[in-house]
């Protein structure tokens, strides 16, 4: 367990002392056995309806409480004042400079995993967002990708052209923002490398990256601190998202002024879905900076059944099991969330009863109530109305399978299982009729 802070005047001490180490890595270690415990934390993060432009407020002024400074601004809390090795004639890539293997070996693992996963090949185009030094687009243009860097701060995009230029390889930099398009262009992927949690307000990033990415294309979240629930690091990030209270992400807010955000998993997953994006997950087992989520656009539809993507909610209910492929089942209640920009729109949702038992199923999104009965061994199409809600949320109560199948081992709690999601338009009526047998999804 960690050394618990219990507020950050007490932090800046500890801090203090450790500062005082001789090497950067034993200090970043130093770093990494603290923690501020949750006391210190802002009510309104704890409790707080984490999509609400006051959540955010909140998030912003608690940072600021932590940096010392006021008015977060990315344009000015997002540059780098450290930048050594700028001005020498050989630019020295920073992971070398740390003087460690544990980290450089770190660093090789993560681009190797993020390569891997991205999947591309020569003249394929590829925008990578606060690329730091930008060792991987620079990679990634040696391999004859169209390569496009939008960062922040312009000494890293010098430092990226000189290396460039040196490796003979053309890479395009732009000053900008996350979200920022080039002239209507359109990306095959766009690359976050531990850099999308500075983004204070995420939720406007994914909505302007819509049109930024191919239709196809994808965006790669990598070594990005999205935390599942029962990880040990919950308690860096004790509420749904916001600035991260292990040592070291306090130290680079107190003494740079950035921002460094954590998010509870299923508070990621389901901002992704309300901004147009379903994840995908790959663990990469040499480090936790190589962890990568794939988002992809979905369209008009969700296919809930996909083992593939991660499924989850932050409403606190009972939530889902994995996809098997013709379903997913939910564990009772459970919810999933809306794309933002079509909450006009009516949706469709394909329930499927495979057990020999009727089940009733309550269906609501926001003051949209839908109660229907499904017959043992059934499939369903059920239509529920347009709503402001952000999620939709499904209530089935619990039944274990194989006390209601003789000779099953399946011992699941389970609920109502779920194929297919599906935007339709301003219909507000429900269609409460089976139309097909449901195939067997127990065990």
């Amino acid at each position: 367990m960690k050394k618990a802070i219990k507020s950050l005047d007490e932090f800046a001490v500890v801090a203090a002392e450790i500062e005082r180490f001789p090497r950067e890595m034993d200090r970043i270690d130093a770093f990494c056995e603290c923690v501020l415990s949750p006391e210190a934390v802002p009510a309104s993060l704890l409790s707080g309806d984490p999509f609400s432009v006051a959540y955010r407020e909140a998030c912003k002024d608690f940072l600021g409480s932590i940096s010392g400074g006021e008015n977060y601004s990315p344009e000015v809390s997002e540059r780098s004042d450290f930048l050594d090795g700028f001005s020498g004639d050989h630019y020295v890539p920073s992971v070398y400079r740390y003087e460690d293997s544990r980290m450089l070996g770190d660093s090789f693992s993560a681009a190797g995993s993020i390569l891997q996963i991205m999947n591309v090949r020569k003249g394929d185009s590829v925008l990578e967002y606060g690329a730091g030094d930008g060792q991987i687009s620079l990679a990634l243009a040696r391999m004859g990708c169209d390569v496009w860097v939008i960062d922040i701060d312009e000494r890293y995009l010098e430092i990226i052209q000189r290396q460039a230029k040196a490796l003979g390889v053309n890479i395009n930099t732009v000053k900008g923002l996350f979200g920022d398009g080039i002239d209507g262009k359109q990306f095959d992927r766009v690359l976050f490398y531990e850099a999308f949690h500075h983004s204070l307000d995420h939720a406007h990033v994914l909505a302007r990256l819509r049109s930024v990415v191919k239709p196809d294309g994808k965006i790669l979240l990598a070594g990005e601190p999205v935390i599942p629930q029962n990880d040990y690091w919950r308690q860096i990030v004790p509420f749904a998202w916001g600035p991260r209270l292990d040592g070291l992400s306090l130290r680079a807010m107190r003494n740079y002024g950035w921002c460094e955000l954590g998010f509870q998993r299923e508070y990621f997953v389901e901002r992704m879905m309300r901004s147009g994006w379903l994840v995908k997950f790959t663990k990469c087992h040499a480090t936790a900076r190589g962890d990568i989520y794939v988002a992809e656009q979905y369209g008009d539809a969700v296919n809930v059944a996909d083992p593939s993507y991660v499924i989850e909610s932050s409403a606190g209910d009972d939530g889902w099991y994995p996809g098997e492929g013709n379903a997913r089942w939910t564990r009772g209640s459970a919810s999933i969330g809306i794309d933002d920009s079509r909450r006009t729109e009516s949706i469709e949702l394909t329930l499927h009863n495979f057990l020999p038992i009727d089940r009733n199923v309550t269906i609501a999104r926001g003051e949209c109530l839908e109660k229907i009965k499904i017959r043992a061994g059934r499939a369903q199409p059920v239509i529920v109305g347009a709503s402001d809600a952000g999620r939709l949320s499904i209530q089935c109560d619990q039944i274990r399978i194989s006390d209601v199948i003789r000779g099953s081992t399946d011992d699941r709690s389970v609920g109502v299982a779920v194929s297919l999601l599906k935007y339709i338009g301003p219909s507000r009526c429900i269609v409460n009729r089976p139309n097909r047998q449901s195939e067997t999804l127990v065990r």
